[in-house]
């Protein structure tokens, strides 16, 4: 009797929709806590707390800081510990760690990083399509690089385009070529994603013609006229989204003009007043404030030891009373992640390769020579902030006008100069573009017999 009173109570609950017998809720798993990244040769190892009910972990990760579940490279099922293999050991990685069980994922953990700390190396990737020295590389917002213009092996200016697929390790032709050939033009990403093509040389020629590149349509188009035709001319991306065209060549004298080319109406205007000094091969940095340094360059045929500063909010220039410790052209300038500014090699008055390098401190606006210097004295060579805050110096050319194949290290910290692993072929007038996750990739250049058309990777 009491089996069946009950047995009716349990119906007549189900009918009114209570669960007799309700199910247990899992909840989700907490969020992964001691997580850690030891770096290891071309390798990172992660390890954590274990989380109590999780059955799985997801790791996600990135060459950027902020790392989330959303804009990470996810890796699934990872186990505890877990090796990620296969790094560059020129990059920075970053990380967060979920757990996984039946009910979902957890939040991410506290983000954590590691630089790989092996040997750097090279390896051949490629070839491009058509040898080139003297052209363009630009990293897109889609990961992949577009090679632009220069001169082929008997010194003919190029109108062809061709876009490097770090995936795929290949190089194939844009839909659409530069409308002129041209080579020691510019070429500078826009906030839009596109790409301004400004000036260059064809043959003694300057060029005034500007052009857009557009990675949706894979095609160029104008985008106006500068008001001076320039090549080996310095282009500089603004906070505004402006372009800064400073100095250059015109074909017979170099320029103290500069000029602005505004995305907004794709035209260019002059600036408020032009640079102190006239000056083309000069090189020219964006500092944190904002503001551009203008360093060195060729000053009616003969190196400048000089330096001035561009105002975007005033649209002038200024000279720097600080000099830089030598006269330089055809050397390079690149931004530390301190802020300062080390400027290497070149040629000096008397154009001979330099091996110095001096740091210039935005804060105090004086220029110091570095502790060390290059290994070997160079120019025309390439320069490159990593991701660990080191700066590849790659190629160039000696004293004796022989291609260079040696690379060397620049390390903030002690200051100093180290060398590094060779390039797999000399090469000076060629581009170094770093790829998003930090590999640098060298195209094109001549190897002071030919001009190239191989690549390859620092890694």
């Amino acid at each position: 009797m009491k089996l069946l009173l009950a047995l009716f109570v349990a119906l007549t609950l189900a009918g009114c929709g209570v669960d007799w017998f309700p199910e247990v809720k899992i909840p989700l798993p907490a969020v992964p806590t001691g997580v850690t990244a030891t770096a290891g040769d071309a390798k990172v190892t992660l390890a954590w707390t274990a989380v109590t009910g999780a059955t799985s972990y997801n790791i996600y990760w990135s060459t950027s800081t902020g790392v989330t579940t959303a804009n990470g490279t996810k890796i699934a099922g990872a186990s505890n510990p877990y090796v990620h293999t296969g790094l560059s050991n020129v990059a920075h990685y970053f990380y967060v760690v979920t757990a996984v069980n039946a009910a979902g994922e957890s939040a991410a953990s506290t983000q954590v990083d590691a630089s790989p700390n092996g040997t750097p190396s090279t390896s051949t990737t490629g070839p491009m399509a058509a040898a080139r020295k003297n052209h363009s590389a630009t990293l897109l917002g889609t990961g992949k690089v577009l090679v632009a213009g220069g001169t082929d092996s008997a010194g003919a200016p190029l109108n062809s385009a061709e876009l490097y697929d770090p995936a795929t390790g290949s190089f194939t032709g844009t839909t659409g070529s530069l409308s002129t050939a041209r080579e020691s033009h510019t070429a500078t990403l826009l906030t839009n994603g596109k790409v301004l093509i400004t000036g260059g040389m064809a043959g003694t020629t300057a060029l005034a013609s500007a052009e857009l590149y557009d990675p949706a349509a894979g095609t160029f188009s104008p985008a106006g006229t500068m008001g001076v035709a320039r090549g080996l001319h310095t282009a500089t991306l603004l906070t505004t989204g402006k372009v800064l065209i400073a100095g250059g060549f015109d074909g017979t004298l170099a320029l103290s003009s500069a000029e602005i080319y505004d995305p907004a109406s794709n035209s260019f205007s002059a600036t408020t007043g032009p640079m102190a000094v006239e000056r083309e091969s000069h090189t020219a940095t964006q500092l944190p404030d904002g503001k551009v340094l203008i360093a060195g360059g060729d000053d009616t045929n003969i190196a400048t030891d000089s330096a001035e500063l561009f105002d975007p909010v005033t649209g002038t220039f200024s000279s720097i009373t600080s000099i830089m410790a030598v006269p330089r052209k055809s050397h390079t300038a690149t931004l530390l992640l301190t802020g300062k500014v080390l400027i290497v090699g070149g040629l000096d008055a008397t154009s001979n390769s330099l091996s110095s390098a001096d740091l210039y401190d935005p804060t105090t606006g004086v220029f110091t020579a570095t502790t060390g210097e290059l290994t070997t004295a160079r120019d025309l060579h390439s320069a490159t902030l990593l991701p660990n805050g080191k700066v590849l110096i790659a190629g160039g050319e000696d004293n004796n006008g022989a291609a260079l194949a040696s690379t060397e290290l620049y390390d903030p910290a002690t200051l100093a100069f180290s060398s590094s692993a060779d390039l797999k072929a000399g090469r000076f007038d060629h581009q170094a573009t770093q790829l998003k996750d930090g590999r640098v990739l060298i195209t094109g250049g001549n190897n002071g017999v030919t001009t190239l058309g191989s690549a390859e990777l620092f890694q």
